[in-house]
């Protein structure tokens, strides 16, 4: 039983190392230096503010589509003027089923 654990594990690394190769040496094939899109820091770009379901605010490229479970905060700008925006109005970080439930429980909110 040893020597079948062993063979598999050997055959598991083998198998494993043979498809990182494969996959490097397709994803050169498929993406030519020459071809390559210049690297663009999201954060350089605008941005605008999002709140998901829990209250809970983030900062997202304007030029994007809001992804699920987010909406609009109705502020854009830049990075520092986004996250100034989010330091003066979300001043309880807690989620809002944590607060909903603090509240049920009759506990300090």
């Amino acid at each position: 039983m040893l020597a079948r654990a062993g063979y598999w594990l050997c055959n598991t690394v083998f198998c494993w190392t043979r498809s990182v190769a494969k996959f490097e040496e397709e994803r050169q094939l498929m993406s030519p230096s020459e071809f390559k899109e210049p690297v663009v820091n999201w954060q350089d770009s605008r941005l605008r503010v999002v709140i998901n379901e829990e209250e809970q605010y983030s900062i997202w490229p304007e030029q994007r589509d809001i992804p699920a479970g987010w909406r609009d905060g109705g502020v854009s700008g830049t990075k520092d003027e986004c996250l100034e925006y989010i330091a003066t109005t979300w001043v309880d970080m807690r989620p809002l089923s944590v607060r909903r439930g603090m509240k049920a429980a009759g506990e300090r909110v």
